[in-house]
């Protein structure tokens, strides 16, 4: 059979299928003969309408039986939007079972286009998690901010000079939260201050410095395990401090460690230390009045 046949044989049945149809009562061949009065064969359209037909069912039969896959990349963060590594996320619904967070808190995971899969932690660093999401494209990305179970947090602050040099002198700096109770005096060494008391919900944790020093910004922010703030020597007026030592007698002693500290708002912070002489006297030169 030939091709022509072929198409003739189609044509046929087309014409039996519109006689079955009229005689069921609908008067398709109404349409018919006036599209065709004007020289327009309906069997090609009807065909190409039934080949489109057939193309969208199937289209929706595959997505909806073998649906397209997508990837959705996840970004884990902790309070302070810092990378949330090594942090394992399990799914249902979708193409993987569980995926790690990299040190960038970053993962992506495959799932079908259209079709609900739920993301949890359940995490001893954090509290649990658990969400719904739905690909509607290929590639979609999203944030996820996990809440931490610590209740304080650890900060490691450098004291720079303007050339971004770390000042070796040492600084004494008052700590405070702008949102929690905290107060504490810390001086640096070799140009560092390392907290690890700082509460959770401290908010702004405020920096001030004391004894010819002044810091370029006033508060530092909980992002990051590091901070760096500059410093600026400052000119203060200072004196010398003579302490005298006695007994209940009045006998001075001599040999006798004297302490000199600076009141803060933690407590007393050491300043320097010297040994009475064989007069009983220890001298402490060069103390910031005030």
């Amino acid at each position: 059979m030939g091709l022509k046949e072929w198409y003739l044989g189609l044509e046929d049945r087309y014409y039996q299928f519109l006689d079955g149809v009229d005689k069921a009562g609908i008067p398709v061949y109404k349409l018919v003969d006036w599209i065709e009065s004007k020289n327009i064969p309906t069997f090609p359209i009807a065909a190409i309408l039934l080949l489109l037909i057939v193309i969208g069912v199937g289209s929706v039969a595959g997505n909806l039986f073998f649906p397209s896959n997508g990837t959705l990349s996840m970004r884990l963060v902790d309070d302070f939007g810092n990378p949330a590594s090594g942090v394992t996320v399990s799914f249902e619904g979708a193409n993987d079972a569980a995926k790690v967070s990299d040190s960038g808190g970053m993962l992506k995971v495959g799932a079908p286009i259209g079709k609900e899969f739920t993301a949890s932690v359940s995490d001893g660093k954090f509290e649990p998690y658990a969400k719904k999401f739905t690909l509607s494209q290929e590639r979609e990305s999203v944030k996820v901010s996990l809440a931490s179970l610590q209740k304080t947090i650890s900060k490691k602050i450098s004291f720079v000079d303007k050339g971004g040099a770390v000042l070796k002198k040492a600084v004494v700096v008052e700590f405070s939260c702008s949102k929690a109770t905290y107060s504490k005096t810390a001086t640096s060494s070799n140009g560092f201050i390392q907290l690890d008391d700082i509460p959770k919900d401290c908010g702004t944790l405020g920096a001030q410095a004391k004894e010819g020093f002044t810091l370029g910004d006033s508060t530092i922010s909980l992002e990051g395990a590091e901070a760096s703030v500059q410093v600026t020597e400052t000119a203060v007026e200072k004196g010398n401090v003579i302490v005298t030592i006695k007994d209940e007698g009045g006998k001075l002693l001599s040999g006798k460690k004297v302490i000199l500290a600076a009141s803060g708002a933690s407590g007393n912070v050491q300043y320097d230390s010297a040994y009475s002489s064989s007069s009983g006297t220890a001298q402490f030169k060069g103390v910031p009045v005030g």
